[in-house]
């Protein structure tokens, strides 16, 4: 009887807060159903200028955009349709935000997030890109489609910190002035690097190594990559009869080094 008692006063009690706060609890309420209302558009202000988008509908928390592209110098590179979702109890920490873009055979996928420090982690990265898209924004002379299945990335600004997955370039094909010639396919494994040496500055430690593989084609590349802070180091080895070709070898020459069975590429440098 006791403890009945007790929990009848207890309710009671709350029922008593209840009936006193009435305007208080509709605030709340009214203010929880305008926030989760949000419209689409109000991500626009929390974008670069250099990202653009058209069609937008649905909510801040679930929407989707009909067209979208990230302006390169004087050139678009097309995102196509995009869809997000935002989850708030995960906005402090892990990956809140999911993206979706589409355009063609062109695919985007990717869990982002921002933690307390400042640095952005992409988990469940999977993209499909042209190498056009590349070509667009770097100097490289390759052409066929990047594939990525990357697990987790984290950025500090514009620094890579750690990562891992899988990347591979299909069907590649070399698109020097002189004429395109196949090459082949190719996989690069992704994981984090081994704890720098003693004696090793911060800047020189790599954050990530890759594993380069050929999983087929007329030139044979294996080797690995180290991915430090704000430096890259490359290191492979051609072989093969298109490697040992004197013309493609002088398509060739700024980046390689002829060798026995072919040439190596060994670059170094900032990002």
């Amino acid at each position: 009887m006791v403890a009945l008692t007790q929990r009848s006063e207890s309710l009671a009690n709350k029922m008593e807060w209840l009936n006193r706060r009435p305007r208080t609890l509709a605030a709340l309420l009214l203010s929880a159903l305008l926030l989760f209302q949000l419209p689409a558009w109000i991500v626009k202000w929390w974008l670069p200028d250099s990202v653009i988008v058209s069609g937008v509908s649905g909510t801040l928390w679930s929407g989707q955009a009909a067209r979208g592209w990230v302006q390169v110098g004087d050139r678009p590179v097309m995102l196509g349709r995009i869809s997000w979702r935002i989850t708030p109890w995960q906005l402090v920490w892990g990956t809140p935000v999911w993206l979706d873009s589409q355009w063609g055979d062109q695919l985007l996928q990717a869990r982002v997030g921002t933690r307390l420090d400042g640095t952005v982690l992409v988990r469940d990265l999977r993209f499909r890109i042209d190498m056009a898209l590349v070509r667009a924004v770097a100097p490289i002379f390759l052409g066929g489609t990047l594939t990525g299945d990357i697990s987790e990335l984290v950025l500090a600004g514009r620094q890579l910190e750690a990562g891992s997955g899988t990347l591979a370039l299909n069907k590649a094909i070399w698109t020097a002035n002189s004429g395109s010639i196949a090459l082949g396919s190719y996989r690069m494994i992704l994981d984090q690097a081994a704890p720098s040496i003693e004696g090793q500055s911060a800047g020189d430690a790599a954050a990530v190594t890759g594993k380069v593989t050929t999983l087929d084609g007329s030139l044979r590349i294996d080797g690995d990559i180290a991915l430090s802070a704000d430096r890259y180091r490359i290191n492979l080895q051609a072989a093969g009869a298109l490697a040992r070709d004197e013309q493609f070898r002088r398509s060739v020459a700024v980046l390689a080094t002829p060798s026995a069975e072919g040439f190596d590429i060994a670059l170094e440098g900032r990002y």
